[in-house]
């Protein structure tokens, strides 16, 4: 497994629960994931079974309803974030893992369908906290970033915890310096975009990240001289590793190369076949992977579909803004959105 390479494997089983309880974006997320008897909302969705895999979708608008009978007041300008964004991010980015890229063309439409049932429920049900009770919110999901657009808001969401969880828990600042490190993109994807005319460009919510931009944070944080004397310690080591712990590299990319060896195409391979040089290319890519752990099998597609024991997937992305067969996909076996969920569904929660 990655190259025949256990040692590999058992990096990816240390880090891949590292954070598991400790985001604010991940508990809620996963607490609609787990949402419970709700089939008595199942009449009010069946408009939607018409639908590719319409079953799964009736299920997520059914949970909907339920959380927002359940959960009625939740907008509050005392909320740290706004849960109505999450959970707008929630439906979507289900719908997304039902469709994939087979039947894309159906999740804007059925977002849609759901933002009417939506509406209606809140007008027949919520009429006394409508005012405090979230609503669709269309203009979240723009065809071209939704993705950034869902992490950047997650990782809003997570800041705050972040921070208190360094100053209570001093030995864990690099896990999370590089998660931090990790959402450098964003900043970058939304810096050019915001400066445009057209507001359509810009998410609403970007002004109360701009605080957050790890390139502010991280030279705040304890740890960070010691990261920074790793890093220059790697691009000693060889010049050709210097990309691995680069901010601005996105996550899928990041991968050393001696991690992402194939049978039939290797870089060792390529480059050269003396065995002097292949261990030092594989001592190299250990010590990449040793100091990118955090990057690599925490905030990567791939870290979080371990994490996700190959199953549920908040934050799978596909970074050049279309689907992707592989990071969106999640196992059938595990995957809520994708048969035999229904109230029976008992969420993974790894120990």
């Amino acid at each position: 497994m990655l190259g025949g390479s256990e040692q590999y494997w058992k990096k990816f089983q240390r880090f891949a629960f590292s954070f598991s309880g400790e985001l604010n974006s991940e508990n809620y997320y996963d607490k609609l994931d787990n949402t419970t008897e709700f089939s008595k909302y199942f009449p009010l969705c069946n408009k939607l079974i018409t639908y590719p895999n319409g079953r799964k979708v009736k299920i997520i608008c059914a949970k909907l309803l339920k959380y927002l009978i359940t959960n009625k007041i939740l907008r509050s300008k005392d909320n740290e974030y706004d849960f109505c964004i999450l959970l707008n991010y929630w439906v979507f980015n289900s719908l997304n893992l039902i469709f994939q890229s087979k039947y894309n063309s159906y999740i804007y439409r059925a977002f849609g369908d759901i933002e009417l049932i939506w509406n209606s429920f809140i007008e027949d049900n919520l009429k006394e906290t409508k005012n405090e009770t979230c609503t669709a919110i269309s203009k979240l999901i723009t065809p071209d970033d939704w993705k950034y657009r869902k992490e950047l808001y997650d990782y809003f969401a997570d800041y705050n915890q972040i921070i208190q969880n360094i100053k209570l828990f001093p030995n864990r600042c690099e896990d999370f310096y590089e998660y931090i490190e990790s959402k450098a993109h964003l900043y970058e994807h939304f810096s050019n975009r915001c400066q445009s005319s057209n507001q359509n460009m810009c998410p609403d919510f970007y002004k109360d990240c701009i605080e957050y931009d790890p390139k502010k944070v991280l030279r705040t944080l304890s740890c960070h001289d010691k990261m920074e004397e790793k890093k220059a310690a790697l691009l000693k080591l060889k010049p050709e590793y210097s990309g691995a712990m680069r901010s601005d590299r996105q996550p899928e990319a990041a991968v050393p190369e001696a991690v992402m060896l194939s049978s039939g195409d290797s870089e060792l391979n390529r480059v050269n076949s003396h065995p002097a040089t292949k261990a030092g290319n594989i001592l190299l890519g250990v010590v990449a992977t040793s100091l990118t752990s955090g990057a690599l099998y925490r905030f990567t597609p791939l870290g979080n579909m371990l994490r996700n024991g190959f199953g549920r997937n908040h934050n799978m992305r596909n970074f050049n803004g279309g689907d992707n067969g592989l990071f969106d996909y999640a196992s059938e076996s595990f995957n809520p959105y994708l048969g035999g969920a229904e109230e029976h569904y008992i969420g993974y929660h790894p120990a």
